[in-house]
């Protein structure tokens, strides 16, 4: 079976951009500065260098208020531009200076010069993350860089991603790697605007954000809520994102979009926004009833996590790591589709996909307008579920949870 791609989860307006924040560049030479202040309990100031300052990075290091330490950028290099057939090269950059604690970088291998500092590192989904067409002995190379004493820690997004990963250690013989694995979720801030109760004399509010419109389940999103106003049930639609006309999901195979855009831009229940900053992504998350997220095929899905700590619950395909966030009509729902044992869409990217794709979004479609339904009896449902989603997933991702944890983790390391 063909390599399937594996998505990176980009910022709410989806497009993969740079952090937010970033932590500032170390010296070219000799140790960090790094703060004298010890942490709350005790905490010994560390230094914690990153590689590639990212969206996925901050939400597991430098973006995560961890007592006592002081984050910063170390200088890479890498030689991806003589890359034809895989990322080995991108994801194995060779670390130059200066001296940390530790490094800590997300899906990167970092190779370092002139001397081995300890390092963990996080990932989404694959580890070695050399996709595309690598050779033997880069794959060879990557294990044993993990398999190294300096390796001291992989760190899963997700339950999910522990699996998917340990099952890749076991077949290329290297499952002695799992007991390195731990999962750590991240930290996610808070919104500042949290939804207030819905309105039930309103029309139900759905919403959309992606910006991998054919992945991420936009089409199946608009049939539904078409449907439902056909139907008799008052339902509207806002859309964050772009119709897209190809995907690995579904090889050989575009869709056109102009059908789909005319759609968008000329049903008076439909709001279309082709990206919003995130500040304004947030607001119509507190202006919505539900999310939807029919996606195919998803690393994590941190805009369920978005969402749920805004108050507002989802339905999104139960897929990968997706109910890890969901807790099936009670805090979310569930939109089931027929999975492999990595809890995969079956069909993802083979030959199969493109005659499988009609059922496939038929079925999720016709999953929405039930529990579309479902709401048009309850009401109050929304915010039954938006509470409870708020709850699961502080628990999962607060700042403070996450720093206590991301602490103990350094310190096991060193």
């Amino acid at each position: 079976m063909a390599t399937i791609p594996q998505q990176v989860d980009a910022p709410l307006d989806g497009k993969v951009s740079k952090a937010a924040v970033e932590p500032p560049p170390c010296v070219r030479f000799g140790p960090v500065p790094r703060g004298n202040d010890v942490g709350p309990h005790g905490e010994q100031p560390l230094t914690v260098g990153t590689i590639a300052p990212s969206y996925g990075l901050e939400h597991v290091s430098y973006g995560v208020p961890v007592p006592a330490v002081t984050f910063c950028t170390l200088q890479a290099i890498s030689a991806r531009r003589f890359e034809t057939r895989s990322q080995f090269f991108a994801h194995t950059p060779a670390v130059i200076g200066p001296r940390v604690d530790l490094i800590h970088s997300f899906n990167h291998l970092p190779l370092q010069v002139p001397r081995r500092r300890p390092f963990v590192v996080s990932c989404e989904m694959e580890l070695p993350r050399i996709l595309g067409q690598p050779a033997d002995w880069q794959k060879q190379f990557a294990l044993k860089a993990l398999s190294k004493e300096s390796c001291r820690r992989i760190l899963p997004l997700s339950e999910a991603a522990q699996r998917f990963i340990s099952r890749r250690f076991k077949a290329a013989n290297h499952p002695h790697l799992d007991h390195k694995m731990d999962v750590f979720r991240g930290a996610v801030t808070p919104p500042a605007m949290l939804r207030p109760p819905r309105d039930i004399k309103q029309p139900i509010r759905f919403l959309f954000v992606g910006g991998d419109g054919l992945r991420k389940g936009l089409g199946v999103a608009v049939d539904a809520v078409q449907r439902l106003n056909a139907g008799g049930i008052e339902a509207s639609l806002t859309v964050i994102g772009r119709p897209t006309a190809e995907s690995y999901a579904m090889p050989g195979r575009s869709l056109p979009t102009n059908t789909l855009y005319a759609v968008l831009d000329e049903t008076p229940f439909i709001e279309h926004h082709a990206s919003l900053p995130n500040s304004e992504v947030r607001r119509r998350m507190a202006e919505a009833d539900f999310l939807l997220f029919p996606t195919v095929d998803e690393s994590l899905g941190w805009v369920v996590i978005e969402a749920g700590l805004t108050g507002l619950a989802t339905a999104a395909t139960e897929i990968f790591a997706i109910p890890e966030l969901i807790d099936h009509e009670s805090s979310g729902w569930l939109l089931s589709t027929d999975t492999d044992e990595d809890g995969r869409w079956l069909h993802l990217a083979t030959s199969a996909a493109p005659d499988e794709w009609e059922a496939l979004q038929k079925g999720l479609s016709d999953q929405i307008v039930g529990f579309a339904e479902a709401i048009a009896r309850n009401p109050h449902l929304p915010d039954q579920m938006g509470d409870a989603a708020r709850r699961k997933l502080e628990a999962l991702y607060l700042p403070e949870v996450a720093a206590a944890r991301l602490r103990a983790i350094y310190d096991a390391a060193l």
